[in-house]
């Protein structure tokens, strides 16, 4: 494991090989863990991650589109920040893809509202969830900004137990606020 100490970032980066039989290496995917900021120049944003929390890297295929923070153990309770180059597909489609909610959910209420991102024009979307295996419900908030002159998308997306979502909700607005647009590589 080795640690990466730039202007205030730590970086930790670490090999998990996934075994099989004998020990024989099966897959091998680096992880990468964020604090305090982000910075991705190959989509051109950076964010400030809040204490005490830590961002995740994507791993293959997603690797160098963004991160997660994880509240808990439940996969819906989580922040991701990711970006994406759009294709026709996606352009022409516009965030009504976004307001699906995930496999295994209900949604019982969904609005949406026009937002800023980094000074890019956004749309933030709002659903209230019902997982369908135990009646629990969640919220999702869901915001996307397009870069038109580089054909690029920004979708953040939180996913949270309704009972939690007002601290939850906080994280998302700081990471929001802290959305910079940065020169592309």
């Amino acid at each position: 494991m080795k640690i990466l100490i730039d202007a205030g970032t730590v970086c930790v980066h670490a090999v998990f090989l996934l075994v099989l039989g004998v020990g024989q290496p099966l897959v091998s995917q680096e992880v990468s863990h964020y604090t305090k900021s982000y910075a991705n120049t190959e989509y051109g944003f950076s964010v400030r991650i809040p204490p005490p929390l830590v961002g995740l890297g994507e791993q293959v295929p997603d690797a160098n589109r963004g991160f997660r923070i994880h509240f808990s153990d439940d996969e819906f309770d989580r922040l991701s920040v990711m970006a994406s180059i759009m294709t026709e597909t996606s352009a022409s489609s516009g965030a009504d893809s976004d307001r699906h909610p995930p496999t295994g959910f209900e949604a019982l209420d969904t609005q949406n509202r026009k937002t800023e991102l980094g000074g890019l024009e956004a749309t933030r979307i709002f659903q209230r969830l019902r997982r369908q295996t135990d009646g629990a419900l969640f919220m999702m908030v869901t915001i996307v900004a397009k870069r038109q002159d580089r054909s690029i998308e920004y979708t953040l997306t939180l996913q949270a137990p309704q009972k939690h979502y007002v601290e939850r909700a906080k994280v998302l607005d700081a990471v929001v606020d802290s959305f910079r647009l940065l020169s592309l590589k």
